[in-house]
C-alpha cells in the first residue's frame, strides 16, 4: 500500500524532526510512502488540488494564519484525508476551535514532545486500513461495543445505525469495564464507544483499560455534557489521542459512519 503524505509546517527544525521519524525502518515495514513538505496555507491548497493525499500533517502556527478554517473545508472536499494536527502547545484542545476539529474522526491531535514513531505508525494504519476498504467497496458485517450504565442509550444507538445502509452492523452492550473486557477477550469489534460518566468509572479509565488489554478497535469518549471537554482527565485522553470524541446531543448516522472508518484492524 503506497501512502501520500503532505506536510505543511514552516519551521525547518520542526520539518526536519518529522523527516527524520519517518526514516525510520518500522515505518516502511508494513507500506510504502511519499512525504511532501509546503510552509504556507495557501501552498497547501494548491497541492491539495493538484495531487492526491492520505494523511496531512499540519503544524498550527503558520505564517498565514491558523488552519481550522482550511482543515474544514479539506475535510469536505477530501472525504479520505486524514489530518494529524501537531504544535508544541499540548494544551491547544482547549481552544473552542480546536476541539470541534477533534470532533471529527479523521483528525488527530499530538503535542509535537509526545509524537513518535509509534503515533505516526498509528496514523498509517488508519489509512492504510481506510484506503483498503474504500477500493474495495465491500460490504461487511460490521461489530459496534457501547460501554454505557444506561440501558437506553443502547436504543438510541440502534436508532442511528438503522440508518446506515452500507455496512451490515451488529450492536453489543457492556454497564460497566468488566463486563467490556469480558466482550473483548470474546470478539473483535470495529467500533467501542464509552460514555464518559459510568456508575462508580470514569470513560477515560476504562479506554486506558482497553489499550492496556490491546484493543485496536476504534475507541470514541461519548459524552451528554459538552462541559467534559474542559475536564483534565478528557483533555489527557483526547489530547493524546487515545479515543475521539463525540457528542451524545450531536450524535448521528453520518457520525457514526466516519467512526466506523476508522478502524485500524488491518
Amino acid at each position: 500500500m503506497f501512502i501520500r503524505i503532505l506536510v505543511l509546517e514552516d519551521d525547518d527544525t520542526d520539518w526536519l524532526m518529522l523527516e527524520e521519524l519517518f526514516q525510520d525502518e518500522r515505518l516502511s515495514a508494513h507500506c510504502s510512502f511519499e512525504l511532501a513538505r509546503v510552509a504556507s496555507l495557501a501552498a497547501a491548497r494548491l497541492r491539495l488540488q493538484e495531487s492526491e493525499f492520505h494523511l496531512l500533517i499540519v503544524g498550527y502556527y503558520l505564517p498565514d494564519g491558523s488552519p481550522p478554517e482550511f482543515l474544514n473545508e479539506a475535510l469536505v472536499r477530501h472525504p479520505h484525508l486524514r489530518v494529524l494536527l501537531v504544535s508544541g502547545d499540548a494544551q491547544l484542545v482547549t481552544r473552542l476551535e480546536v476541539g470541534e476539529l477533534l470532533q471529527v474522526p479523521r483528525v488527530s491531535f499530538y503535542a509535537k514532545s509526545d509524537l513518535q514513531v509509534e503515533s505516526l505508525q498509528h496514523e498509517l494504519k488508519n489509512c492504510t486500513t481506510h484506503t483498503r476498504r474504500s477500493e474495495s467497496g465491500a460490504e461487511e458485517k460490521r461489530k459496534i461495543l457501547l460501554v454505557d450504565d444506561d440501558p437506553e442509550e443502547l436504543q438510541v444507538l440502534a436508532s442511528h445505525c438503522d440508518k446506515i445502509d452500507e455496512a451490515q452492523l451488529e450492536i453489543d452492550w457492556a454497564p460497566n469495564s468488566r463486563t467490556a473486557l469480558d466482550k473483548i477477550s470474546n470478539m473483535q469489534y470495529d467500533l467501542i464507544l464509552v460514555d464518559y460518566r459510568l456508575t462508580g468509572e470514569v470513560g477515560t479509565d476504562v479506554i486506558e483499560s482497553l489499550h492496556h488489554a490491546g484493543v485496536t478497535a476504534t475507541i470514541m469518549l461519548i459524552a451528554g455534557s459538552a462541559s467534559f471537554f474542559g475536564s483534565r482527565e478528557a483533555l489527557r485522553c483526547l489530547g493524546h489521542q487515545r479515543a475521539g470524541f463525540i457528542s451524545k446531543k450531536r450524535m448521528d448516522d453520518d457520525r457514526l459512519r466516519q467512526a466506523l472508518n476508522l478502524q485500524t484492524e488491518a
